[in-house]
This record gives C-alpha cells, sequence and structure tokens, in this order.
C-alpha cells in the first residue's frame, strides 16, 4: 500500500508563493504545512500545477488533495470536498492606472463595478485563467460574456503573476 499524498497547488501569491524571499509563506503554504505536520504516517509529496491540471489529476482519482480549491456544481461532479475550512477574501478587479478613466463611467452609485457591463461594453480585455473558479456568479458572468475580444485565457502555472506581466506589457486591461 502507498502511503503517499500528492498535494497540488498553483504558483498564486500571496496564498501560494513559490520563489522569492517570501517562498513557502503564503497562506496556502502555511495551510499546507498545518496538514502535513499533523499526517506524519504519509510519505507528502507536492506539485505545481494550474487549476485545469489540478481538476483533471483529482477527477482522474489519483490520490491527491488540493486544498485552496472553490466548491462549484462542475467541481463537484468530479472532485470530494471536505467541510470549508478558511475564509476567502472577495474578489476585485485589478487594473493598471491607465485603465482607471475607462473603469470609473462604470462605478454605480454604490461604488461597485458591474462585471457583466464591463465585459460587454468597455472594450477592455479580462485576462483570467484555465480552471480558476472565481466564484459561481463571477465564473457565470465569465461564461457567459466572453468573447475573443474581450478576454484573453491564460494557461501557466503561475496563476497570478503571469496575468500581471501581461497587464503590464498591455495585452490584457485588468484581471480579477
Amino acid at each position: 500500500q502507498d502511503d503517499s499524498i500528492l498535494w497540488l497547488y498553483p504558483d498564486f501569491p500571496p496564498v501560494y508563493i513559490i520563489k522569492g524571499e517570501n517562498a513557502r509563506k503564503g497562506v496556502g503554504d502555511k495551510v499546507l504545512a498545518f496538514f502535513q505536520e499533523r499526517m506524519p504516517e504519509y510519505r507528502h509529496e507536492e506539485r505545481i500545477a494550474n487549476f485545469k491540471r489540478i481538476i483533471v489529476t483529482l477527477a482522474a482519482g489519483e490520490k491527491a488533495c488540493s486544498i485552496t480549491l472553490l466548491k462549484n456544481k462542475d467541481r463537484e461532479k468530479v472532485v470530494l470536498f471536505s467541510e470549508p475550512f478558511m475564509l476567502s477574501p472577495q474578489n476585485e478587479i485589478i487594473t493598471t492606472k491607465d485603465q482607471l478613466p475607462i473603469i470609473k463611467t462604470l462605478i454605480d452609485s454604490d461604488g461597485a463595478v458591474s462585471l457583466k457591463e464591463m465585459m460587454e461594453t468597455s472594450g477592455l480585455v479580462l485576462g483570467y485563467s484555465t480552471g480558476r473558479s472565481y466564484s459561481s456568479s463571477i465564473d457565470q458572468i465569465i461564461n457567459s460574456s466572453v468573447n475573443g475580444k474581450n478576454s484573453f485565457l491564460t494557461f501557466g502555472n503561475d496563476i497570478f503573476e503571469g496575468l500581471m506581466r501581461m497587464m503590464k506589457r498591455g495585452r490584457v486591461d485588468y484581471t480579477i
């Protein structure tokens, strides 16, 4: 019997920090260490993977875990979820100062921006990661509003850093 657990996680600061002076100091890194320390009877293996690869691996029945996946209807079909054990911060739109004049025109009286309206009317390009779930409601908006002109899907393992580089280079205008 193989007493190993494969832990899958993305390169996704500040949750998982893979490199630099803060490597292994992200909140996900700490939770991962917490679980591993409490299961000394297992041999722990780790693999960096984007969210889509994580779902594919779990769906294939490999003995693996991922501790920061958001639950949604599609994932529940192929992944067994535990009870929630940590809170996730609210999603926010991230952009450059150059795009603020356009985004400010979309802010409502409560200070919020409609992602659906932004995707359908602003002319700005959303950068998002393959397999990542932002929340059920945001996923639904993205899936129903995405087209070749208003969005760019990334496939890399560096979930957030790659999108930031793309924004800096002007390939995408905002991300979540």
